[in-house]
C-alpha cells in the first residue's frame, strides 16, 4: 500500500518506490511467452521495427553481448543467437530469454526478491 501522502521518494520505504516509476508491468508467464512471441515475429509492431529491437545497437562484452532496444543480444559457444529481458520491482520479477537458434522461448515469473524485506526484520 502507497502513502497518501507521498512527496519524494525518501516518503516511502526503499521496497514501495519501484512501482512509481518504472513503467512496472505484472504479468502470467503465459501472456510473456504470447508478448515475447509476438514480438520476436514481428506483429506486434511490424517487421521493421522488430529487427531494429533486437538489432546490436551498443556492444558490451566484444564479441559476445550486446544491448538492443531493451534486449540483450548474446551469442553464446553453446547455446547460438540469444536474446534476453527481464525486470524487477519490489516483490516480483520477470526474465524472458529467445534462443533463436533452437526456436526456444523461455520465460519465468517470480515473487521473491533477496533482501527486500530486509528493513521489515529491524
Amino acid at each position: 500500500m502507497i502513502p497518501a501522502k507521498v512527496r519524494r521518494q525518501s516518503d516511502l520505504p526503499k521496497h514501495e518506490w519501484t512501482p512509481l516509476g518504472g513503467g512496472t508491468i505484472l504479468s502470467t508467464v503465459r501472456d510473456g511467452l504470447k508478448w515475447q512471441r509476438g514480438l520476436i515475429s514481428g506483429d506486434v509492431v511490424g517487421q521493421s521495427a522488430a529487427d531494429q529491437i533486437f538489432a546490436r545497437h551498443v556492444e558490451i562484452r566484444e564479441g559476445k553481448v550486446w544491448y538492443g532496444y531493451g534486449w540483450m543480444i548474446i551469442r553464446s559457444p553453446s547455446r547460438g543467437h540469444i536474446y534476453a529481458h527481464s525486470g524487477a520491482t519490489s516483490s516480483h520479477n520477470f526474465y524472458s530469454q529467445y534462443l533463436k537458434d533452437h526456436g526456444l522461448f523461455i520465460v519465468t515469473a517470480s515473487n521473491r526478491i533477496d533482501g527486500v524485506y530486509e528493513d521489515k526484520k529491524q
